[in-house]
């Protein structure tokens, strides 16, 4: 596990030289209860010289159990010029807060960590002890909010070091489960002269530099912003899917939508600030779900993410490998998957109450009209195919509870869909979609895919990898149908430019073991490609299927 060594230092250490100490990250006192930077003037100067001397910076905020949104903005006003440069944190202690230890410290933290990752962006932490952590039910925020946690090894204030391997206590962190985020655990003096403090606290990050920098989100200010949620954007995206009779249950054989009729139809998602769209068809339980949650990222940083995920037996691995999910049999939020690998999965709708285990909606795709998985008509045939419907237990044996580090913001006034990006991706060849004519198009060249996106086609992916050696894959254009054709077989191109067709070049290499299949589809005079079997048998069912085009 990846660890880096810091310290927090606040207004009692004030003339310290932040610059030279040995810490790869600094945490600075800003604001306290609603009285701001009083008791830390300084925090400017300390939070500069952490960043003008490499290390990673972040702030935190002294509850006095005031009114909580007030609080958190008093802490904004202070921090807001570093967004996307710093953690946020909140210090939950006993000292100086009458609302400590009263019974309502979940819901006054929660409300302030809200509050703060509304406005400020990224994800913020809480600060409290590992007995407090025990003391009461965090599992609403232990969900969205990392835990800084503190537990000491020694009662005095006595100089250690830095730990390679921190003690702490057997007993886990509550709702955090057995590691914290951060841990402070002793006392650390990297430098001879600290402003006369005998020493400062220790710190240990259980993460990278690239996963610090996570927590703290996006730069810009969110004032006058509406934050889209990802988890809600899923959810919406399944709860249509499965409302629409168009769509039914199947494993085989076809699960991924596209096999309705003898032209692919298309289904439209909307909201006021989104718009994603989708083919409809045959899925399962796995596959809705997955192409949700992959609709839902598309247009962010994590586009792409989820994309080696095909079914409940992979889904655990590759969503929490995506650093956007963690799993824990702990109660679902909107958008978060029950899931049980290798044989089921849904989605929370609504998350009812929160902490109480199961009291929400579920949606999900579970049996054809045959009540079997394979060989089911197109649609929903029974209207029971897909539902949505009150929670029951499958029973499931662990929960994706989504971070919301996807999470963006869109102009209040001028909502605007987010654009789909199209990845480079090493001798990909990637395909698009003219949803407007049904047309599909491959190209080896990124910059010409992002084009026809950008001009409004939908980006379907890498269809296949080019081969590093082999024929060369020529490619031309029928400027009458606008279609496209692909081959190896120099004769065969010469005779389509004897009809009209224009010469575009070498596309790519093909060489491989792999084999594309061409099929056509007379009733849209276009020429298909595909590498997958499956789809291919689908589309036999409208096209004329012409074979191996060539081996990637």
């Amino acid at each position: 596990m990846s660890k880096l060594d810091g310290v927090d230092i606040s207004g009692f250490d004030k003339g310290i030289d932040v610059r030279s100490l040995s810490a790869a990250f600094v945490i600075v006192k800003a604001t306290e209860g609603t009285q701001g930077t009083v008791y830390n003037q300084t925090y400017r100067t300390m939070a500069d010289a952490a960043l003008d001397s490499g290390k990673l910076l972040g702030f935190y905020h002294y509850a006095n159990g005031g009114d909580p949104i007030t609080e958190a903005d008093s802490f904004y006003d202070a921090i807001k010029d570093y967004r996307g440069r710093a953690i946020a944190t909140l210090d939950w202690e006993q000292m100086g807060n009458p609302k400590f230890g009263k019974g309502n410290d979940v819901t006054w933290c929660k409300r302030f960590l809200d509050r703060i990752s509304e406005r400020f962006g990224g994800t913020p932490l809480l600060y409290t002890s590992k007995g407090v952590c025990n003391t009461y039910d965090w599992s609403s925020v232990a969900k969205r909010y990392p835990l800084w946690g503190a537990e000491y090894a020694y009662e005095d204030h006595v100089y250690q070091g830095y730990e390679s391997e921190p003690w702490q206590s057997s007993r886990p962190w509550g709702a955090w489960g057995a590691m914290p985020t951060i841990f402070q655990y002793g006392y650390v003096n990297p430098k001879p002269s600290n402003g006369g403090k005998a020493s400062l606290d220790a710190d240990a990050f259980y993460g990278t530099r690239d996963d610090w920098q996570r927590l703290c989100g996006e730069k810009g200010d969110t004032v006058g912003k509406v934050r889209i949620s990802i988890a809600d954007k899923a959810a919406t995206i399944h709860h249509a899917m499965c409302k629409d009779e168009r769509n039914g249950y199947s494993q085989y054989p076809n699960r991924w939508g596209g096999d309705y009729g003898s032209k692919p139809t298309t289904a439209k998602v909307s909201t006021k600030w989104w718009t994603v769209e989708y083919l409809l068809g045959s899925f399962d339980c796995s596959s809705s779900t997955i192409l949700s949650w992959r609709l839902a990222l598309v247009g962010t940083k994590y586009e792409g993410a989820l994309d080696d995920a095909t079914c409940t037996s992979d889904m655990l691995d590759v969503f929490l490998k995506s650093g956007l999910f963690t799993a824990s049999l702990t109660p679902a939020k909107r958008g978060d998957l029950y899931l049980t690998p290798g044989k089921h999965v849904a989605m929370c709708q609504d998350g009812g109450n929160d902490g109480v285990f199961g009291a929400d909606v579920l949606s999900e795709f579970n049996r054809n009209e045959n009540h079997g998985a394979y060989n089911g008509k197109p649609g929903d045939q029974d209207g029971l195919e897909s539902v949505v419907k009150a929670y029951y237990n499958f029973p499931w044996t662990t929960v994706l509870h989504y971070n919301g580090k996807a999470d963006y913001y869109v102009e209040d006034s001028k909502p605007t869909p987010a654009k789909q990006k199209v990845k480079a991706v090493t001798r990909g060849v990637y395909r698009v979609y003219d949803t407007d004519n049904s047309r599909h198009h491959w190209t080896s060249d990124v910059t010409e895919a992002q084009k026809l996106v950008d001009s409004g086609w939908t980006y379907e992916g890498v269809a296949w990898k080019s081969s590093v050696t082999g024929s060369k894959v020529y490619r031309a254009y029928n400027p009458k149908t606008g279609d496209h054709l692909l081959c190896t077989d120099a004769a065969r191109m010469l005779t389509a430019l004897g009809k009209g067709w224009r010469y575009e070049g070498v596309s790519f290499l093909a060489g491989g073991s792999k084999p594309v299949y061409e099929l056509y589809d007379g009733s849209h005079k276009e020429h298909f490609y595909t590498a997958d079997a499956s789809e291919r048998n689908t589309c036999k069912g409208w096209m004329s299927d012409k074979g191996v085009a060539f081996y990637v």
